[in-house]
């Protein structure tokens, strides 16, 4: 709207400016087109800033909009968080109610349980005594029982100190043949040291005969080198030979000392052949070392397994000794946890104690309120005696009533004789039960006794054999060992000999073969020294041939002179240089025979020593072997005599304990009779549970099931409850104030049913006291069992043989702990459940089940016995049958007070309305009165239909009006520029607008809140 109107003003301030350019363009027609140019541009810019404030304003009315927008999203956002927050304010608040409820339910509980365990503890104080009295003659003979266990424990610690005596035998024996076995591995350690020493030296030798045969190979290659030479040094002899015969004698020379050469080299040649066979040899003595070494290597590894063998049985029999006195140990913890057990039972029996005496005292203030109230009931009986007409029918009255008493006093007198007989016997019983019970746990316990007796002799006798069994087998195998040990000392000798034996013949066969070396090389020496004279000398006698030179020239004779001495010469050098190389090959060669000579000496000299060492080595072991197994050998002689007595005193112990044993198994037989019983009992009360359990289970399950279905019943009735009480209250609030007070003034002037009303709560109140009455006669509950964890209903569990009821002078409390005891220890119910089950365990044990059906027809019948039977021993009735009648009999009370009430509330129906008034016609009331608001709701909507048309058509003459006014406004201003128009302001125009809208929501409002009130009254019409 604020935009419109700034347009609008806009368009007037340029109408004002058109007029005042027209004014001043006729008065100022002389200024020219400048003035009319220059107002043009104020006319834009004043055009200009006004789009500029219009857009600024619009922003600005934006920018408003949206904050309003957001101020309203957080102001709706605050309403909800408040609605919660009053939500959960009121939630809490009814958890706090509750919890407050529960708490003030919870402490009205816990001083019921104290008045109840009070009671309880002063009944359990009596028994207390008893189990008191019992309990020191049971420590008595508890005290007997640890003393024989003393002297028994005593026996056993003797026969442990005899073990570990031996024990400790074996481990000094033990640690004895360890210290062998150390310098055992320390001498095998020695031997390992020495060989490698000897595979060191021979692989020295290996590398050194490898360096003379690489020398072999390049004397060959040089060989084959002289030889080519040689040859082509012939073929050019031959050539020459006719030349020149100097030639000749100097090939001859040549020759010869090739061919000295040749010598030299299969000289060479057979030394290489003896050195490998050298070899050979000293590998076989190397393989027959490491064989050597293999050997005692093998019998290390056997001795230190037989250590091993000793090591683990010396463990096993430690074990057997640990188990022994673990075994011990246990038992005495047994014992120990029995008189823990025992001091736990007497601890929960005092807890028992009082828990019962805290339950009689409760029962006791149970039973004297409803003394109270039985006493209160029989005066009210009495009343009528009290009155002085003389009437027949009160006469009549009287007289029931004393015939009654009279007979109340004859079954209290008669009930009281037969409880005093009863309870004789049952003590009686109960005297008879405990000695037989007394007697069959001494028999027991005899019998256990000598039960574990003989285990325990059974036991030692096992235990002496298996000692002496595996003592023999140690000594059989402490023989052999000593034997292989003799032989593996013989055999080690002879090695050792036969190693003593190879080492002086090979020291003889070094000694030759240095010899033969030694001549070798002073032979090659004297052969080298010649040739080098006779080279260094240079003369060589040759028979001159005087023919061949008288032919030959001076000239030539000079030339083929000065070649020759240049071959010569030339092979001088030559020769020079191969005797220079030779040299040097042999110096070599005679510094490693010198350096093979020292280390095979020094090999030798290490070996001697050794050996010699090795030698006194193994003897002392020898004479320390031979003493230690001496020693074993007595100490084992003496423990088998030990053991042989041992057994001889342990056949005695047999013999005594299988003369028990024949008492015993005597007694055992009449054990096993009963075991038969008890397990034929045992297998009857299994399945009887088994099918009691499969029919009680389901019937809980149901009866939870309908308590939960009750409850949702109850919820639903007390919802109904609430309606009815509602709608009375719409009735009520309804009707006029007046009608409410001349109602009320009637119902004080007469109100004859008031009376009524009061006889009838008193003999409802009557028939209730009857009831309990009967309930407390009847009652054979024992306790109420509930399940803490589903939280659900409780079960009740009752006693039977009760064939007397219960009176108003015994004490329940008594009477219920007897019949508890009597139902818990019946024979009868035990014989009963015995013959139900007959033909059940008949079909259950078979070798072969014939088929389901069958099982299944067996099983019906035994529980349809053991049914039959039990409502005979409980004595209870079926309750439908009841209820059903006396819900059906048209003639009982129940029936006729039922009868009374409809006829009263028929009669104050149209009088006035009551709490006791029916339903239907409050009912009634109510839908008159939704009439008459239906027909003036209806007549509200026809007006404000009506009101909604009128409106319409005063928007629509307004409408007319606004558009009319505006026109007449166009007009006056282009008409009148400087005069303003009368009109009405657009504000007030604006507040009547809001005030219709406002007018307008609120019918809006009140036709919802019509709405949703018929929508409710629709609705309590659908649950009516």
């Amino acid at each position: 709207m604020e935009l419109i109107t700034c347009d609008h003003l806009s368009a007037n301030g340029i109408k004002s400016l058109f007029s005042l350019e027209n004014c001043n363009s006729l008065n100022e027609e002389q200024s020219g087109f400048n003035a009319i140019s220059v107002l043009r541009s104020k006319l834009n810019q004043a055009r200009n800033e006004n789009i500029q404030m219009l857009a600024k304003h619009n922003q600005e009315v934006s920018d408003l909009d949206i904050q309003l927008a957001k101020l309203r999203c957080e102001f709706e956002k605050g309403e909800a968080k408040r609605q919660g927050l009053e939500y959960e304010l009121a939630v809490t608040k009814k958890r706090w109610n509750q919890d407050r409820m529960a708490l003030q339910e919870e402490r009205t509980n816990s001083v019921r349980l104290q008045e109840n365990f009070k009671a309880q503890v002063e009944e359990f104080q009596g028994k207390m005594q008893s189990i008191q009295n019992s309990f020191k003659s049971a420590q008595s003979s508890w005290q007997d029982t640890q003393k024989q266990l003393e002297n028994d424990l005593q026996n056993q610690n003797n026969i442990l100190t005899s073990y570990k005596k031996q024990v400790e035998i074996l481990i000094s024996e033990k640690s004895g043949l360890e210290g062998v076995l150390q310098e055992l591995q320390q001498k095998l350690q020695t031997c390992a040291t020495e060989q490698n020493n000897l595979v060191g030296s021979l692989r020295e030798q290996k590398n050194e005969l490898g360096y003379g045969r690489d020398r072999e190979h390049r004397l060959h290659m040089e060989l084959e080198e002289a030889t080519c030479r040689i040859k082509q040094l012939e073929g050019s002899i031959e050539a020459e030979r006719a030349a020149h015969l100097e030639s000749k004698f100097s090939s001859e020379v040549i020759q010869l000392r090739l061919r000295e050469l040749e010598e030299s080299l299969e000289v060479e040649k057979t030394v290489h052949s003896q050195t490998t066979s050298e070899a050979e040899m000293l590998k076989k003595q190397f393989i027959d070392v490491e064989s050597a070494y293999l050997r005692e290597k093998s019998r290390a590894e056997e001795t230190t397994e037989k250590s091993q063998k000793l090591e683990e049985e010396f463990t096993n029999v430690m074990k057997k000794l640990k188990e022994d006195i673990e075994e011990k140990n246990l038992f005495i913890t047994d014992l120990s946890m029995k008189l823990k057990e025992s001091e736990k039972r007497f601890l929960s029996v005092e807890e028992h104690l009082a828990l019962s005496k805290k339950q009689q005292f409760s029962l006791e203030e149970s039973c004297e309120s409803i003394r109270k109230e039985l006493q209160s009931l029989v005066d009210h009986f009495r009343t009528p005696s009290q009155c002085t007409s003389g009437s027949y029918k009160d006469q009549l009255k009287l007289a029931g009533s004393a015939a009654v008493l009279e007979t109340l006093r004859q079954t209290l007198t008669d009930y009281r004789s037969r409880l005093e007989d009863t309870s004789n016997e049952c003590e009686a019983s109960k005297r008879t039960n405990e000695k037989a019970r007394a007697e069959l746990e001494r028999s027991k316990d005899m019998v256990l006794a000598l039960h574990n007796d003989l285990e325990r002799t059974k036991s030692d006798l096992k235990f002496a054999k298996e000692e002496l069994q595996s003592w023999g087998l140690k000594l059989a195998d402490s023989e052999s060992l000593i034997e292989n040990y003799k032989l593996d000392l013989e055999t080690v000798h002879q090695s050792w000999r036969a190693e003593q034996e190879r080492v002086l013949d090979m020291g003889i066969e070094i000694h030759r073969q240095a010899t033969m070396y030694q001549k070798d090389e002073e032979k090659k020496l004297t052969f080298l020294h010649t040739l080098y004279q006779r080279l260094v000398a240079g003369f060589v006698i040759i028979k001159q041939p005087e023919d061949m030179l008288s032919n030959f020239t001076w000239s030539e004779l000079c030339i083929v002179l000065q070649e020759n001495v240049d071959v010569l010469i030339s092979d001088l050098r030559q020769a020079n240089e191969k005797v220079s190389h030779l040299e040097n090959v042999c110096k070599n060669k005679a510094d490693a025979l010198d350096n093979m000579q020292k280390n095979c000496k020094i090999t030798l000299k290490k070996l001697c020593e050794q050996m010699k060492a090795q030698e006194k080595r193994h003897q002392q072991l020898k004479k320390d072997l031979e003493q230690r197994y001496s020693a074993v050998l007595k100490k084992a002689k003496e423990k088998s005599q030990k053991l042989q007595n041992e057994a001889q005193n342990s056949e005695t112990r047999i013999a005594v304990c299988e003369k028990t044993k024949h008492q015993m198994a005597i007694e055992n037989v009449n054990l096993k009779h009963l075991l038969i019983n008890t397990e034929k009992d045992i297998r009857s009360l299994l399945a009887a549970c088994a099918l009691v359990t499969g029919a009680l289970y389901p019937l809980y399950s149901r009866a939870c099931c309908l308590a939960t279905q009750r409850d949702g019943l109850q919820l639903q009735v007390n919802s109904f409850a609430d309606v009815q009480k509602t709608i009375r209250s719409l009735v009520q609030a309804l009707r006029h104030t007046e009608e409410k007070k001349r109602i009320y003034t009637e119902l004080k002037k007469d109100c004859p049913t008031s009376s009524i009303y009061r006889f009838r709560k008193g003999v409802i109140a009557v028939l209730a006291a009857n009831r309990l009455r009967q309930l407390g006669k009847h009652r054979r509950a024992f306790f109420i069992w509930k399940d803490d964890l589903t939280k659900g209903m409780g079960l009740l569990v009752c006693t039977g043989e009760a064939q007397e009821e219960h009176t108003l002078g015994q004490n329940n409390a008594d009477m219920n702990f007897k019949e508890a005891q009597m139902w818990f220890s019946s024979s009868r119910l035990l014989n009963i459940i015995e013959c139900s089950m007959s033909e059940l365990l008949g079909i259950l044990y078979k070798s072969e089940l014939s088929s389901q059906e069958h099982l299944m027809k067996s099983a019906r019948n035994s529980f349809s016995k053991l049914m039959r039977k039990l409502s005979v021993v409980l004595g209870h009735k079926t309750v439908g049958c009841d209820r059903s009648r006396i819900c059906t009999d048209p003639n009982s009370l129940v029936h006729r007070l039922a009868n009374g009430l409809q006829r009263l509330n028929s009669q104050t129906e149209n009088s006035y309305l009551t709490n006791t008034t029916p339903i239907m016609h409050c009912l009634g009331s109510l839908k008159k009165h939704i009439l008459e608001l239906t027909q003036r709701l209806h007549s509200g909507e026809v007006e404000r239909r009506s009101l909604r048309l009128e409106l319409s058509e005063l928007k629509e003459r307004l409408n007319e009006i606004q558009r009319t006014s505006e026109c007449k406004k166009s007009l006056k201003l282009q008409d009148q520029p400087y005069t303003h128009s009368k009109m009405v302001p657009y504000e007030k125009f604006k507040t009547a607008c809001e005030e219709l809208n406002n007018a307008l929501s609120r019918e809006k409002m009140a036709h919802s809140l019509l709405e949703e009130q018929s929508q409710k009254l629709m609705a309590l019409n659908f649950k009516i």
